[in-house]
């Protein structure tokens, strides 16, 4: 007797189902060396550059959602991306096919709450004790740590907010930044208070430049050299 059109297997079920093919092979379960389903195709390679359309991601989404996943199928997850960084390539993909589309429902939600609004305060603290020192992917030796000299004086900061009048990366205003344009040393040594090695950068970039240092400090000398 077949399945009823529209059964639908409880989680009991699926979890049955599941553990009783555990360690039997393909070929045992009645899957041939040419099978055309999607298992056998993806075994033998035959997967690769596989296009999964807009309506089956649909369908997968709708199909996980609320599901809370397992602490083996987060572990799994977690060593199965452990040390691979994505490329430049894949980033800006990535941006590139956000951009322009409003921000997710959950990510808006989210929107100006601390940890502590989200998560509470015991897991915050831990959240941020993963996060924080030598755990974080920005960490450079403890720098960060290191006081600023006394010279470097809101006249200094004055200064060059009104010679810079805006972010040096990507224009924002000191109204559009919600607050006074940040001073950023180009060298990343905070002794160095030359003129040429200030300038003033918005929040987010100023956040942004702490990756890439080199790279950074390249793009603003020569800027500066090119403004000279």
């Amino acid at each position: 007797m077949g399945r009823k059109i529209g059964f639908k297997c409880t989680e009991e079920m699926n979890r049955r189902n599941s553990e009783s093919r555990l360690g039997i092979p393909l070929y045992k379960r009645g899957h041939k060396s040419d099978c055309k389903c999607f298992v056998c195709k993806t075994k033998r390679g035959e997967t690769v550059g596989h296009i999964v359309t807009e309506e089956t991601r649909k369908k997968i989404s709708k199909a996980n959602l609320g599901k809370a996943r397992s602490e083996v199928s987060k572990e799994k997850n977690r060593r199965a991306h452990l040390g691979k960084k994505q490329s430049k390539e894949s980033n800006r993909k990535r941006r590139m096919a956000q951009l322009g589309k409003p921000k997710p429902a959950v990510s808006a939600a989210l929107t100006g709450r601390t940890y502590e609004q989200i998560y509470g305060k015991e897991k915050a603290r831990e959240i941020k004790a993963k996060r924080s020192g030598e755990h974080n992917c920005n960490w450079a030796g403890g720098l960060s740590r290191f006081p600023y000299p006394l010279l470097f004086n809101n006249d200094i900061k004055k200064f060059v907010r009104e010679r810079d009048s805006i972010c040096q990366l990507c224009g924002k205003t000191k109204e559009e930044n919600g607050q006074n344009l940040s001073i950023h040393h180009i060298d990343y040594d905070k002794e160095n208070l030359a003129m040429n090695n200030l300038t003033a950068l918005c929040r987010s970039c100023n956040s942004k430049v702490n990756k890439n240092r080199e790279h950074w400090s390249n793009y603003f000398l020569l800027k500066w050299m090119l403004v000279a």
